[in-house]
């Protein structure tokens, strides 16, 4: 069986799964993406499906770049 991705991640995991910095989903969230975002104690946790949504869109709205 292949290693399977978790459902939510926490900012520490995101580096490891998605290749940007946690940063990155904090500013994306001030801007408006629609990322979920929940808290454990008063750690925030990431829905994968969520942030793989964003990234998603950002492809689509720059036609003929190169995704890292």
């Amino acid at each position: 069986m292949g290693e399977s991705r978790p459902v939510w991640v926490s900012r520490e995991q995101i580096p490891e799964v998605f290749g940007i910095a946690a940063r990155t989903v904090d500013r994306a969230l001030a801007d408006g993406a629609r990322i979920v975002r929940r808290f454990v104690g008063r750690k925030p946790v990431y829905q994968v499906d969520s942030i793989d949504a964003w990234l998603a869109g950002l492809d689509e709205d720059r036609p003929g770049q190169a995704t890292t």
